[in-house]
């Protein structure tokens, strides 16, 4: 008998985008998945939209009386899954056919990985990016430098009930606090090559790592929650996880104070980034 993959999808007013999310999931080349839906509090009629899916028994619906965050979301599914593993799907994202196949033909092979993680394709007005870095592998201490995962990785259900699945305090990054918590306690997560994973940045809705308010919360939780951010290597890299967002001023006399350091790599390619879209931004016509 095949493992059973539990994919959950936290949804929150986009009736339209969810619907295609959880099509995505419906065809995958691998079977038997479960598909829990929760539907944290919306009001624009999710629920009646997704009715068909309900009553024929393809997803598993749960709703939030109100709005209780993602991660309240994930954590309900995560303690209801009857999945062996388990991976998350945001509802304006879409999986290609083969993800959760290329996770459980890895999976056989590295079991005592504390998860999966893949590449991803970037969708934005301009055309589809393939993002896949990182090294084979992301160590406790790679990932305290920087979140390389993504925000979707493929893990047991047990192992992500044992560190206390998503921290609902954390206002932003709640997937790269819970990945530094997995390869603490487990062994470095092992990386799927191909990009199975669509990030879809061309639609209306906000998605919540492009709140610099909650983005700049976070990065304080963080310092306060993991004590190795007290050592400076790690610091200068939580600091640039921050400054790294668009919208956020990178200072000079910020960035050189990193040229000594291991960080001056990053914070030159971020300075110069930040540097162009000034530019950019100055010349095109108003």
């Amino acid at each position: 008998m095949q493992t059973l993959v539990t994919v959950y999808i936290p949804t929150h007013n986009r009736k339209h985008l969810v619907t295609r999310a959880i099509d995505s999931v419906l065809a995958q080349t691998y079977s038997p998945i479960e598909i829990i839906v929760v539907d944290d509090g919306s009001q624009d009629g999710t629920e009646e939209h997704l009715n068909e899916y309900i009553q024929s028994g393809k997803i598993h619906f749960i709703r939030n009386i109100e709005s209780k965050g993602a991660c309240y979301s994930r954590n309900i599914a995560i303690k209801a899954a009857k999945g062996k593993f388990i991976t998350g799907l945001d509802d304006d994202d879409v999986f290609t056919q083969d993800r959760i196949t290329q996770f459980i033909q890895a999976s056989n092979n590295n079991d005592d990985c504390a998860f999966l993680y893949s590449g991803y394709q970037l969708k934005q007005p301009s055309g589809t990016k393939y993002w896949s870095k990182g090294g084979n592998k992301q160590s406790h201490s790679d990932l305290l430098k920087r979140n390389r995962t993504g925000n979707q990785v493929f893990a047991r259900r047990e192992r992500l009930l044992a560190v206390g699945g998503f921290d609902e305090s954390l206002p932003a990054w709640q997937d790269h606090d819970l990945w530094i918590r997995l390869t603490e306690k487990y062994s470095p997560a092992q990386k799927v090559d191909k990009p199975t994973y669509i990030v879809d940045t061309t639609h209306s809705h906000e998605r919540i790592s492009t709140n610099l308010t909650k983005v700049k919360n976070a990065h304080d939780i963080f310092k306060q929650k993991h004590l190795h951010y007290s050592q400076p290597q790690y610091r200068r890299f939580l600091e640039l996880n921050y400054y790294q967002y668009p919208g956020v001023p990178f200072p000079l006399k910020k960035y050189l104070a990193y040229l000594p350091s291991s960080a001056a790599k990053r914070a030159t390619k971020i300075y110069i980034d930040k540097f162009i879209a000034r530019i950019f931004r100055k010349h095109q016509p108003q």
